[in-house]
């Protein structure tokens, strides 16, 4: 089996206030191109260690891209969970954007 892995990725859908490009738009060229890239290599298992949003906030629009675009991809994912996907570093992780996603279309680490 072909591991991945991709962390830190702080999707957000606006831009840091020292950003000079469009934040989320790069960030969606790179998530794309890489998701793209595992399957040209052959990854089979994509691991996410972290930090998968920016805050335990992200706009559903966001959150329903990510899970489109992963199932699109046809890559299995495994998730730990960073400090940015909690809410206020909760054990409940139901009430979370990455709750949602692990409950739907990644396994979650540690969940």
């Amino acid at each position: 089996m072909i591991l991945g892995a991709m962390g830190d990725l702080h999707h957000r859908k606006t831009s840091p206030k020292l950003r000079t490009d469009n934040y989320p738009d790069t960030l969606r060229r790179k998530w794309e191109w890489a998701l793209k890239e595992a399957k040209k290599r052959g990854v089979e298992y994509m691991l996410l260690p972290g930090d998968i949003y920016d805050s335990h906030d992200a706009p559903y629009a966001l959150v329903v891209y990510l899970l489109r675009s992963m199932k699109r991809s046809k890559l299995e994912f495994g998730v730990v969970w960073g400090q940015h996907d909690q809410r206020y570093h909760s054990t409940k992780k139901n009430n979370t954007p990455l709750g949602v996603l692990s409950n739907t279309a990644v396994d979650a680490l540690g969940a």
